[in-house]
């Protein structure tokens, strides 16, 4: 079985959030189940530069409505799966790659030539696995270009949707004006590029199997959930996971201390050093409470907000780690100025940071609104920190809560979306911590067993592929 994986971002040269992962560690794992795989992305400027070495398999122009468009494929080989680049410097050569105010037509560019590659390399493949509203219009041209490929869609968010002026997709691609229609991928007078995904592909996943039947609902259903009702038939949630290879306390290169789950004292080693770094009070017995998260609404960020002078009357540690709303950075920094024996906000995205906080800390904060999938969570367990999630999405699948009666769990969770519910759910988490140590810790062996590799993921999208070949 051949399967093409076609994204916006793949670790390691281009990530922005999960996705990059998620393009990176599931292929590798299908390979390892015997499937051969290949991924193909934009060629950003970044790449570019990392990566002077990479291969140029093919040039080409393809057509967008009057305009001929150069396209350049270039190749790189990392293990055993090839990385092909769409090279065009109008639209990736630039430093990020999202908020341009021509994303609509960069990543409508992006699909047709991802669909003209195809045509020109890749007829042999079976199945193209597309992701997100970026390559969500790869589903209806194939159909359209009679490529006889089997297409999957993966959601890994449904907010964003891709919805732009039918005008500009009918100038670039030239489809029929049927296309226009409510069965198709008009979305309230404009198109719609994640919806055209869900009608048109053979399969459609989402990143965990809550997630799915949460967005049957109105709540989470972004507008779509009437569609995603009347296309389950063809749905089915599989969980994301995590490389073990990258996310790993043993070889961690930003960590002072190796650890595992057999030796976890490498663990409050490094928990000494951060707290010496982060220039805290240096004390293995005071719980530190860490997060590592874009700091908006969706990830629970008004929840801290509202009840953070009372978690900070707590005898605990606080560290947080991201970029986001100016409102809330800016009040982490002010809470860090006032309690500053307590509290640090680290306001910007750092690798190395993110590994020290989810080696030191020693419950993760995930309060999230929605989540689709999360690896945070995943993450945290493997380095031996307890998450205290929302029981939403992929958090719900994931995190197994805390039973005071029989010690079993692998963190603490809350259901109702409230920052006190969320407070209360901490306080409970900090009392055992102080109360009942040997009970903390058996939850920390219980998370640290826990299998989040791409294993069993990836044998379920085999057993998907093969159910529509």
């Amino acid at each position: 079985m051949k399967v093409l994986f076609c994204a916006s971002e793949c670790y390691p040269f281009m990530k922005v959030g999960g996705l990059g992962d998620v393009i990176y560690s599931l292929p590798k794992s299908l390979v390892r189940e015997g499937v051969e795989c290949s991924v193909i992305i934009p060629l950003y400027k970044k790449i570019r530069q990392e990566h002077p070495d990479l291969e140029v398999v093919d040039e080409f122009y393809i057509s967008l409505g009057y305009r001929h468009q150069y396209v350049g494929l270039l190749r790189k080989r990392l293990g055993d799966i090839d990385y092909y680049f769409i090279d065009n410097e109008q639209y990736f050569g630039r430093d990020t790659a999202y908020g341009h105010f021509d994303d609509g037509e960069r990543f409508t560019f992006f699909s047709k030539a991802i669909i003209e590659t195809i045509a020109r390399h890749f007829r042999h493949y079976d199945i193209l696995h597309a992701h997100d509203w970026q390559t969500a219009m790869t589903a209806p041209l194939l159909r359209e270009y009679q490529i006889p490929l089997k297409s999957v869609f993966t959601i890994h968010n449904l907010r964003f949707q891709g919805i732009f002026q039918f005008s500009m997709v009918f100038d670039m691609l030239g489809l029929p004006p049927y296309y226009a229609s409510e069965d198709k991928m008009a979305f309230y007078g404009n198109a719609n590029y994640l919806k055209a995904g869900i009608v048109f592909a053979d399969k459609v996943t989402t990143v965990s199997p809550t997630y799915l039947e949460e967005i049957k609902n109105e709540y989470y259903g972004e507008g779509l959930d009437g569609l995603i009702r009347q296309y389950e038939w063809k749905m089915q949630g599989i969980l994301n996971g995590i490389d073990y290879e990258t996310y790993n306390p043993m070889k961690d290169k930003y960590l002072s201390f190796d650890y595992n789950a057999k030796n976890v004292s490498g663990k409050y080693n490094n928990k000494i050093a951060f707290q010496k770094e982060m220039q805290l009070p240096q004390n293995n017995n005071i719980p530190i409470v860490g997060m590592v998260s874009r700091l908006t609404d969706q990830k629970g960020l008004d929840l801290i907000n509202n009840v953070l002078d009372e978690i900070l009357q707590m005898d605990l540690q606080l560290i947080i780690l991201g970029t986001g709303s100016a409102m809330y950075e800016d009040n982490f920094r002010a809470h860090e100025y006032s309690h500053h024996d307590k509290m640090r906000a680290i306001i910007k995205y750092d690798d190395s940071f993110a590994s020290k906080i989810y080696a030191a800390s020693d419950i993760y904060l995930m309060p999230s609104q929605f989540e689709p999938c999360g690896l945070s969570q995943m993450i945290a367990m493997r380095y031996g920190s307890l998450p205290l999630v929302r029981e939403t999405g992929g958090l719900n699948d994931s995190v197994r809560p805390y039973n005071q009666f029989t010690g079993e769990g692998t963190g603490f969770t809350f259901s109702t979306y409230n920052a006190h519910d969320m407070l209360f759910t901490l306080q409970k988490a900090v009392g055992l911590y102080y109360d009942n140590k040997d009970a903390f810790n058996k939850l920390i062996e219980h998370a640290m067993a826990e299998d989040f590799s791409w294993t069993s993921s990836s044998k379920q999208y085999i057993q998907m592929y093969e159910s529509i070949l």
